[in-house]
């Protein structure tokens, strides 16, 4: 028999989540938080470039989650292809001669064209075509973390806090005084 599930009031007094798997399967995720994305280290430089200019563009208008960065990598991916095929079509030309002599159009023309077609379905998809951008709706912002006062990540947060600075040493409380020499013994007869 499995773990019965705990309430969503007890992981927030414990400081912990609930089990991704079983939201997943209740689809109780409806929307999703905003973030910038984190971007692959595998990206060239135009890529990287375009993966820039996207995130910015995409954060502006809030409708960007880390969910969309495997689209955004592979939009910039191909972008860079593109960028290449085009500076190939430039250098070398959009037709070239077969054997025969007859002109036909370049590997890198008709890869650039079969690119482009990508290109423009990953820009739908991203919210970054005019169409597209009044459908793109806006995501929560970022949650932020707070700590529920009396919870355990509160007061392990707490004492960490407390680790760090610990209090000043009170100072010393004086002696007290010989109480029994300062009594004037006339005056306690009279």
């Amino acid at each position: 028999m499995s773990k019965p599930r705990l309430a969503p009031e007890i992981h927030e007094l414990c400081g912990s989540a609930a089990d991704g798997k079983r939201d997943r399967a209740l689809n109780l995720s409806a929307s999703m938080d905003g973030g910038r994305p984190t971007r692959p280290s595998h990206l060239g430089k135009v890529a990287k470039k375009e993966w820039t200019r996207c995130c910015r563009l995409l954060m502006q208008r809030g409708t960007v989650t880390k969910a969309d960065a495997a689209c955004l990598e592979l939009y910039c991916v191909l972008y860079q292809r593109h960028r290449l095929c085009l500076d190939e079509i430039d250098k070398n030309g959009m037709f070239e001669a077969d054997a025969d002599g007859i002109r036909v159009e370049s590997a890198a023309s008709k890869l650039a064209t079969k690119l482009s077609i990508q290109l423009r379905a990953l820009l739908v998809q991203l919210g970054l075509t005019p169409s597209a951008r009044e459908k793109a709706k806006r995501v929560a912002p970022p949650k932020s973390k707070e700590l529920i006062p009396g919870s355990m990540a509160w007061l392990e947060k707490q004492e960490a806090e407390r680790a760090k600075n610990p209090p000043p040493d009170p100072e010393p409380e004086p002696e007290p005084a010989d109480l029994v020499a300062d009594v004037d013994e006339d005056a306690l007869l009279d």
